[in-house]
C-alpha cells in the first residue's frame, strides 16, 4: 500500500514538475518572440501551458506532456499527437505555442489593425484585438487596454460599433482628394452599441478648392454602400428602383449604373480626380 501511495505521489509530483518546466519554456519562447506588424506579416507571440481547444493532455511513455485529440490509452495517443507542451524529444510533434501562435497570426491578418495589432481570446469565449500580447484563456484584459471585437459571424460584426472588421475596414480604404475624412454613414444612435444597419463607409472631400468644383462633395464606399442598403429597413426594398438621370436626360436605373454615380466613390475618384468617366457618361 505504501509503495503504492509513494508511486501515485511521485506521478503527480512529475506532473506538476512538467507542467512548471512547459511554463517556464513557454515564457521564455514569449519574451523571446518579435511584436507587431513586420511589413504584410503578422508577428503574435504566444505562450500557452494548456493544451489547444478539442485536445486533451497527457504524459507520453518519453515522459513528455503532449496533446491529444484522438483516445488516450496507456500513455499513447491513438492518432498522431497534436502538439506538446514539454519535451524535446518528441520527434515531428510541433510545440502547442507554435500552433497557437499560427491561428492568432491568420486572425490577425483577417481583423487586426497596425494600432491593435494582437489578437486576445478570454476565457467567456469573447475574441477580439488589442495593443498588447495576451495569453489565451485569461479572465480579462489589463484595466484600460483598447480593443475591438470579432466573431465568426459577419453581419453582427459589420452592425457593432466596435467591431475589428469595421475598424480594419474604414482603416484600409483609401482617401482621395482634398481635406478628405473618412466616416460611417449611418451614425450609430448616441450611446448605442450598434450601427441601425450595416454602416457604409462615407468620405467628405472637396476637388480643385480654388476652382468652381471646390464645394466639399459626399459619397459612399461601394461594396459596404450595397450592404448598407441591403440591410437598412428604409432602403432594402425600394433602392433599386430608384432612377438616376444620364447625360440625354433619360432615366435609367441608378443601381444598374453604381459605376457612372458620384455618390459612389470609387465612380467619384474617377469622375473627378482621374477623369477616366467623360462628363457625359455621369449618371447624376
Amino acid at each position: 500500500m505504501t509503495k503504492q501511495k509513494n508511486g501515485t505521489l511521485f506521478a503527480v509530483i512529475a506532473i506538476i514538475l512538467i507542467i512548471v518546466i512547459a511554463a517556464a519554456y513557454n515564457a521564455f519562447r514569449f519574451s523571446s518572440g518579435a511584436e507587431g506588424f513586420t511589413g504584410d506579416t503578422v508577428q503574435q507571440p504566444i505562450a500557452t501551458t494548456t493544451c489547444p481547444p478539442g485536445s486533451t493532455a497527457y504524459i507520453s511513455q518519453n515522459g513528455s506532456m503532449l496533446c491529444c485529440k484522438g483516445t488516450i490509452t496507456d500513455r499513447t495517443c491513438s492518432i498522431k499527437p497534436l502538439c506538446r507542451l514539454s519535451g524535446e524529444s518528441e520527434s515531428g510533434v510541433p510545440h502547442c505555442a507554435d500552433i497557437v501562435s499560427t491561428e492568432f497570426e491568420k486572425l490577425a491578418k483577417k481583423y487586426c489593425t497596425p494600432e491593435l495589432p494582437y489578437v486576445y481570446k478570454l476565457k467567456n469565449g469573447e475574441s477580439g484585438c488589442t495593443n498588447r500580447v495576451s495569453l489565451p484563456g485569461v479572465d480579462a484584459l489589463p484595466a484600460g487596454a483598447p480593443k475591438c471585437t470579432f466573431s465568426t459571424d459577419y453581419e453582427t460584426d459589420r452592425r457593432l460599433v466596435n467591431s475589428c472588421i469595421n475598424k480594419k475596414l474604414i482603416a484600409e480604404y483609401e482617401c482621395f482628394g482634398e481635406n478628405c475624412t473618412k466616416t460611417w454613414w449611418p451614425a450609430p444612435v448616441v450611446g448605442s452599441r450598434q450601427y441601425p444597419a450595416m454602416p457604409a463607409i462615407s468620405l467628405t472631400y472637396s476637388v480643385n478648392t480654388a476652382g468652381p468644383q471646390g464645394m466639399n462633395k459626399m459619397c459612399i464606399a461601394k461594396n459596404t454602400g450595397i450592404e448598407m442598403m441591403d440591410s437598412h429597413p428604409a432602403f432594402k426594398n425600394v433602392y433599386r428602383t430608384w432612377k438616376a438621370r444620364n447625360s440625354s436626360g433619360q432615366e435609367v436605373s441608378w443601381a444598374d449604373n453604381l459605376d457612372k454615380s458620384p455618390m459612389i466613390c470609387e465612380s467619384a475618384k474617377k469622375i473627378f480626380v482621374e477623369k477616366s468617366i467623360p462628363l457625359d457618361q455621369v449618371v447624376n
